[in-house]
């Protein structure tokens, strides 16, 4: 794995989570909790937008996080990660983790 799968992987699992709390069949904690909202399409949609740049800062905060440039629970310092092969992926996120989420981000 590289810095710039994990960083796609990261919004593939943002948008896959987002899709599951707006699913019609209501299988998540989530869902369910949308759903008793009683919202219109109007406003699910801009829940939905809401949920997404909230998915997006914590995914895109906790990559960095990892890098060492943003803090994390009050702390700052880069953390070693690596794949099971070894192939070091921290250091080196940054540039990818801004380019999935925002530079090259698709509309969900």
């Amino acid at each position: 794995m590289t810095p710039q799968d994990l960083a796609r992987r990261c919004v593939a699992e943002k948008n896959e989570m987002l899709g599951t709390y707006f699913s019609a069949d209501r299988q998540s904690h989530v869902s369910l909790l949308i759903g008793a909202l009683g919202l219109s399409k109007t406003q699910q949609n801009q829940l939905r937008q809401v949920l997404d740049a909230a998915l997006t800062d914590a995914f895109y905060t906790m990559l960095l996080a990892l890098d060492g440039e943003a803090s994390l629970g009050g702390s700052q310092g880069e953390l070693v990660l690596a794949d099971a092969s070894g192939n070091r992926l921290s250091g080196s996120l940054e540039a990818p983790a801004w380019a999935h989420f925002h530079g090259e981000r698709s509309e969900t």
